[in-house]
């Protein structure tokens, strides 16, 4: 767990930079490149870090879909000029959430 701490760490800090840009992304993020590219680098950030949290941590959430947020790095990671807004709306909705309860759960919230 001590050596997760980093991680932990940085989870936070990205999903603190995308929740305070949240509703200004759904307003513009169809329109505004950088704002998607931030967007974008942001959710990459939070998934690295969620990514490399120790086996052992990750083994105490089963029901959380790491697989599938080792799917969004890949992505995100990928070709950082080609991000279509529409998954990273869906994101801030769907995955949003689901990031910041992990989070709470991670620190004992």
């Amino acid at each position: 767990m001590k050596g997760d701490a980093p991680h932990m760490r940085d989870l936070d800090e990205a999903l603190i930079r995308i929740r305070r840009h949240a509703s200004a992304a759904v307003k513009a993020l169809s329109t505004d490149e950088l704002l998607l590219g931030w967007m974008a680098r942001q959710f990459q950030l939070a998934a690295e870090s969620a990514c490399a949290l120790s086996p052992e941590l990750k083994a105490r959430h089963p029901d959380f879909p790491w697989p599938a947020l080792e799917g969004v790095r890949l992505f995100l990671s990928q070709d950082p000029f080609a991000v279509d807004p529409a998954p990273i709306l869906a994101s801030l909705g769907k995955d949003l959430p689901r990031l910041e309860t992990l989070a709470r759960e991670l620190r004992g919230d």
